[in-house]
């Protein structure tokens, strides 16, 4: 996945072979990230966060323009609005994102 945020690409691990995709918000917020989903977020805070494992190693944060209700829903469930992380799901593989590397 590293490999291919170099290029801007997201692919959700619920469509990568072999793998079985599920659509529920609250078990992808709850780190189930085998959805037909990829995370992302308004929060540039949160962005660096996973980019970098909180810190700890450097990172990719990707960027794009999405239009909302077509291509972007907000993460709605419970698990979404307690984690409080501004995260948007975007159905399906997504390319041509900007890249940003970052350092912890």
């Amino acid at each position: 996945m590293y490999n291919e945020a170099l290029f801007g690409i997201a692919i959700p691990n619920g469509l990568r072979v072999g793998n079985m995709a599920h659509w529920n918000m609250d078990d992808h917020a709850m780190g189930d990230n085998y959805s037909v989903w990829t995370s992302w977020t308004t929060d540039s805070r949160t962005a660096r966060d996973f980019a970098t494992n909180y810190g700890t190693a450097p990172g990719v944060i990707m960027s794009k323009r999405f239009k909302v209700g077509v291509n972007a829903i907000p993460n709605i469930s419970a698990t979404g609005k307690q984690m409080q992380e501004a995260e948007w799901l975007i159905f399906g593989p997504v390319i041509r994102a900007n890249v940003q590397h970052v350092k912890p």
